[in-house]
């Protein structure tokens, strides 16, 4: 199977400034990146590897207004990340991070525990 992708200037220009995982586990890379105008979202995973958790990183240029998550299924709890308090929201079926920096907003999704999130999300860089 082939996909094409286009990209327009704007599109491009934006990719460009994307944050990305740095420290990435074993074997694993960039699956997929999708962008709209105000967030851009990377997800990780070991290619042709389903059995693989994957990760996302979402990159917002600004607060989301909002974030949805069911809390009667996750516990909240407080994280350091790249030195800034961070949101940790854990589960069953997903662990989550979301912290600020650089004056942009960063969620990170995996079923991976919350130490390993928490590395991953210390590695974030442009």
């Amino acid at each position: 199977a082939c996909t094409d992708i286009f990209f327009t200037d704007d599109d491009e220009s934006r990719l460009k400034g994307a944050y990305r995982i740095t420290d990435l586990p074993d074997g694993y890379e960039v699956l997929d990146v999708t962008s709209n105008p105000t967030m851009i979202q990377t997800v990780y995973g070991v290619m042709n590897d389903s059995s693989q958790p994957t990760i996302s990183l979402q990159q917002y240029d600004e607060a989301p207004n909002i974030l949805s998550y069911n809390t009667e299924e996750l516990k909240e709890s407080n994280v350091t990340v790249q030195g800034e308090n961070a949101v940790c929201l854990t589960g069953d079926t997903v662990n989550v991070i979301i912290w600020p920096k650089d004056g942009l907003y960063f969620e990170i999704s995996s079923v991976l525990d919350v130490d390993s999130l928490v590395e991953l999300a210390n590695s974030v860089r442009r």
